[in-house]
């Protein structure tokens, strides 16, 4: 295993610890991590632990994000006030003050409206999404029901 640029690693064949360096002035660095695979028959794959970077001051603490393919967020736990976690779904970018503003909850989910309203139905499960920030749920019968009106 290798650090980057100023990076530390270390760790065995079940577990992997990755810093992105210590700072001397300024922000603090991203990096990128990937799970080993198991390796031999029915071995387990490796776990990916994933921290935020604290904030010193006045400054915001740093947020988990996951990208998908097309490079934009798919899913994001930030704090954007003090310590109150919003967990934010595909939204797309970084969720900011301006879709959560003070006093809209901590430890609360923020789903982003639907890019494309489901028009097939779902086998075996169900569609839950958001239509002008109203939250709905498409079954398999393509039954469309609201469940929260915006």
């Amino acid at each position: 295993m290798t650090g980057g640029a100023g990076g530390t690693s270390s760790g065995d064949g079940g577990a992997a610890t990755v810093a992105g360096g210590t700072p001397v002035a300024g922000n603090g660095g991203s990096v990128s991590i990937t799970a080993a695979p198991g390796v031999g028959t029915n071995k387990n794959g490796g776990n990916v632990i994933i921290a935020a970077g604290a904030a010193t001051g006045s400054g915001t603490p740093g947020s988990v994000q996951l990208f998908g393919p097309a490079g934009n967020i798919r899913f994001e736990l930030v704090n954007l006030t003090g310590s109150n976690p919003v967990l934010s779904l595909l939204l797309g970018a970084a969720l900011t003050t301006t879709q959560m503003p003070a006093n809209t909850g901590a430890g609360v989910v923020y789903i982003a409206n639907a890019g494309t309203i489901p028009s097939a139905n779902p086998v075996g499960g169900g569609i839950l999404y958001v239509d002008a920030g109203a939250l709905k749920y498409r079954g398999t019968s393509g039954t469309v029901t609201t469940l929260a009106a915006a």
